[in-house]
């Protein structure tokens, strides 16, 4: 008997201090890990650094000439919601220029693309003002995830927003119809959004990173012992954090306090806009979301059911020890892995 597999097309995110690759074998319903592999990489040029080290680490062979769906994010990338009044309504090409050129600093150019959103609503808006999505990419943070993949063998078919494919891949595992949050913690850079019937109806970046928070640990641990640095494992803070839980979480409550408080804003935003809807639950992906304490903490602050992101856990897929503990860092590759798959 032939048994007819199908297989996902190679996810390759460019993350600020890891690359990570990602294969799926099967379906959605019943997908299997075929290939997963991460090497540091951090820079303007990690791109074609991580290529160069998954080919020297990995046997590409069966990966040349597959089709690659690409992430990417941090500094050459920005999403901003761009108000315009009715007046200006016949400017508004160039008033998406102008903002998408200040919202990246890339020497090569900006790369844009937009989408409408309801129009305001609510008291206090100006009548007809009309509010845009709009997206925007460094046209030289573009060319340099092409390029890396191609140097790979792969075929690329498509680049997009981390964002987008962090909220692809949990909302494969995610079940019912409340919305649901996933705040991301990256190492330079985090957001918040909320998917509400399948679609991401908000999404903000807010100011506490992984960067700061791991500065918090540090100072909290104090011990003489090594700085962690971008290439190490989070477990060197785990193992460093034994015994320190109540001095941890006192040091963190200010940090989760005041991004408790913006994340809060941005729920009463989105309530706003969308009948009083609230969230069932938050997922915490990113650096960030590992972190000794962290979890707790945010729990804790914000009131909602808050949990370190477990998407392949929820969608009975089997991962080794290594990448069973670090699924929260391997969100946006999972969604890039099963772009085009629908149950």
């Amino acid at each position: 008997m032939l048994l007819h597999t199908r297989t996902s097309p190679v996810a390759v995110h460019f993350g600020a201090l890891e690359t990570r690759l990602l294969q799926l074998d099967g379906g959605p319903g019943g997908w299997t890990l075929r290939e997963a592999h991460s090497v540091s990489a951090a820079g303007e040029e990690r791109h074609l650094g991580a290529a160069t080290a998954l080919l020297d680490g990995f046997d590409f062979q069966l990966l040349r000439g597959k089709d690659a769906c690409l992430g990417t994010g941090g500094n050459s990338v920005s999403l901003s919601v761009v108000p315009v009044d009715p007046e200006r309504r016949g400017r508004l090409q160039q008033t998406l220029r102008d903002t998408a050129a200040r919202a990246v600093d890339d020497p090569e150019g900006a790369v844009y693309r937009y989408l409408p959103l309801a129009s305001a609503s609510n008291p206090g808006d100006t009548p007809g003002r009309e509010e845009f999505l709009l997206l925007t990419a460094g046209a030289g943070e573009i060319r340099r995830c092409q390029v890396a993949a191609e140097s790979m063998g792969l075929q690329p078919v498509g680049l997009e927003m981390d964002a987008f494919a962090i909220a692809r891949g949990l909302a494969a595992s995610c079940a019912g119809s409340r919305p649901w949050g996933f705040l991301h913690m990256g190492w330079e850079h985090a957001m918040f959004g909320v998917v509400h019937q399948g679609e991401i109806r908000f999404l903000k970046p807010i100011q506490l990173a992984g960067k700061k928070l791991v500065e918090v640990l540090e100072n909290t641990l104090a011990d003489g012992e090594p700085a962690w640095t971008p290439d190490s494992s989070t477990s060197v803070l785990d193992n460093r954090a034994v015994g320190h839980a109540v001095e941890i979480l006192h040091a963190l409550r200010r940090e989760a306090d005041a991004l408790a408080q913006e994340v809060r804003a941005c729920l009463r935003h989105f309530a706003t806009r969308n009948g009083g809807a609230k969230l069932g639950e938050i997922f915490l992906t990113g650096l960030g979301a590992g972190l000794p304490e962290v979890e707790g903490a945010l729990g804790s602050a914000l009131g909602i059911p808050t949990s370190v992101a477990n998407p392949f856990q929820r969608m009975g897929i089997s991962l080794p020890d290594g990448l069973h503990q670090e699924e929260h860092l391997w969100c946006a590759a999972l969604g890039l892995a099963i772009r085009g798959y629908e149950e």
